[in-house]
């Protein structure tokens, strides 16, 4: 289930595990890839784990998804 796997995420994100939970925030996108916050969640991990280009990747997947998605515009243009 794809929002069991965002919360697998979700807990192993404020472990700062950011390894494991971006496998399980992928695995949401799977099954769910029409949620931005799942691909809002997989730039947070690359931003944690020093991928920066590939975190802005995601953030611009997650504003494609929904235009309008506010959080992500905020990190786009704070980076």
């Amino acid at each position: 289930n794809g929002l069991a796997y965002f919360q697998l995420g979700e807990i192993l994100y404020e472990e700062e595990n950011y390894a494991q939970a971006l496998q399980f925030y992928i695995k949401a996108i799977e099954t769910y890839p029409e949620i931005p916050n799942f691909s809002f969640k997989v730039s947070k991990c690359l931003s944690k784990m020093k991928f920066s280009l590939m975190a802005e990747k995601f953030l611009k997947i997650a504003m494609r998804i929904d235009k309008n998605y506010a959080t992500a515009w905020f990190y786009l243009n704070i980076n």
